[in-house]
C-alpha cells in the first residue's frame, strides 16, 4: 500500500494547496516536493486526522469506512458506481469550480480532503484503483472494526 508521502508526491501544488486548504492548514513550503512532505506529516498526526474526518460528511465516512474494509483499496469503476466519480479537474478548473468547497459526491470528498489517492496496479490483473495510504488505514482500523 502507498504512503501519504508518495500519494501527495503525484499531486501538483495547486492540488496539494487545495488539500491543505479544505483541512484548515497552511503549508510553509514553496515547492511541490516539500509541501507534500509537509501535508502527508501534518495529516498523520492523530489531531489534525480527527479534525479532518470531522469535516467529512456521514456518507464520506461511509465511503471512507467502506474502503478501508476493503483491504484499504477498491478499483475505480466499483468505487465510482457506489459513491461517485472524482471529476477530472485540472489546476484552472479546480480554481473556478472549488470541489473541495462543492464536491459532487462522497468520493471526491475524501479525495479534496486528502484521504485517498489513485494508482494502477498490474497484480494480478491489471486495474485502477482508490487506496486509502497506509498511515490513514492505522488511524483508521480500530474504528472500523468498532462499527462492525
Amino acid at each position: 500500500m502507498r504512503t501519504l508521502k508518495q500519494t501527495y508526491l503525484e499531486h501538483d501544488m495547486a492540488l496539494l494547496q487545495m488539500i491543505a486548504a479544505t483541512v484548515g492548514l497552511e503549508l510553509a513550503a514553496r515547492n511541490r516536493r516539500a509541501a507534500a512532505v509537509e501535508l502527508a506529516g501534518c495529516l498523520q498526526q492523530s489531531e489534525q486526522f480527527r479534525i479532518t474526518c470531522t469535516g467529512l460528511s456521514t456518507e464520506a465516512l461511509d465511503a471512507l469506512h467502506a474502503l478501508i474494509l476493503s483491504d484499504g483499496r477498491m478499483p475505480v469503476a466499483t468505487a465510482a458506481r457506489r459513491f461517485g466519480k472524482v471529476r477530472p479537474l485540472g489546476p484552472g478548473a479546480r480554481q473556478r469550480e472549488h470541489p473541495a468547497r462543492k464536491p459532487a459526491n462522497s468520493l471526491e470528498s475524501l479525495w479534496y480532503h486528502g484521504l485517498i489517492g489513485r494508482a494502477f496496479d498490474d497484480q494480478p490483473t491489471p486495474q485502477e484503483y482508490y487506496y486509502v495510504p497506509q498511515e490513514l488505514c492505522t488511524l483508521l482500523s480500530p474504528s472500523v472494526e468498532n462499527q462492525t
